[in-house]
């Protein structure tokens, strides 16, 4: 998968925003040109902004927090879970 914008993962999944989509049991999540929505509510990345499905913002860059049971820390363009590497600038993470 190319690092070329914005990756996310989630449950161990990763999605890439240029219109590629990951479906599991626990739920689908569906990308578009900037944004990576997870139907379950959980994460949706906007401007580099993770915020709920609702529209509230759960943090910004280079913050954590805990989030629907999953903690998710936010690098550059990377989004991923804590514990788990998603593209180069995760490393060591």
């Amino acid at each position: 998968m190319s690092t070329a914008g914005h990756l996310v993962a989630i449950f161990g999944q990763r999605v890439s925003t240029t219109g590629q989509r990951v479906c599991k049991a626990s739920g689908h999540v569906v990308t578009s040109i900037g944004h990576c929505v997870c139907t379950l509510g959980h994460l949706v990345l906007i401007c580099g902004h993770l915020v709920t499905s609702t529209g509230q913002r759960v943090f910004t860059t280079g913050h954590f927090d805990a989030y629907g049971g999953q903690v998710v820390s936010v690098t550059g363009q990377t989004v991923f879970c804590v514990g788990q590497t998603v593209g180069a600038t995760a490393a060591g993470h």
